[in-house]
């Protein structure tokens, strides 16, 4: 995980993408859609993942297996006395240029 002027980012390929949900609250309606990625780092990391509202569009560029950098933010919240994490995408990004230089060297 990387972070430049206060933005986090995380790079690995997608292992899965779940379904969209959606609710109605009120007057408004909600988004959401789960991914899972795994790091490319020396010890990788399974990180669970949640995009919001308009920003599914990025998650719909993408399929299993894609290898991206996703743009992230960080939240918790207290419910009682446990805290709760979110990881939520807000920019995800196919690396074309490195899934194009696996493809090659598979090929080797």
């Amino acid at each position: 995980m990387s972070t430049a002027a206060n933005q986090l980012q995380i790079s690995g390929k997608i292992l899965e993408i779940g379904t969209e949900m959606a609710n109605e609250i009120g007057n408004t309606i909600w988004k959401k859609q789960d991914f899972v990625i795994q790091t490319d780092e020396k010890y990788s990391k399974t990180i669970a993942l949640s995009v919001w509202g308009d920003n599914i569009l990025w998650l719909k560029r993408c399929k299993v297996d894609d290898l991206v950098n996703v743009m992230i933010n960080v939240s918790s919240k207290k419910a009682g006395e446990r805290w709760f994490t979110e990881v939520t995408a807000w920019r995800i990004e196919v690396d074309i240029v490195r899934m194009k230089t696996l493809k090659d060297l598979e090929q080797l």
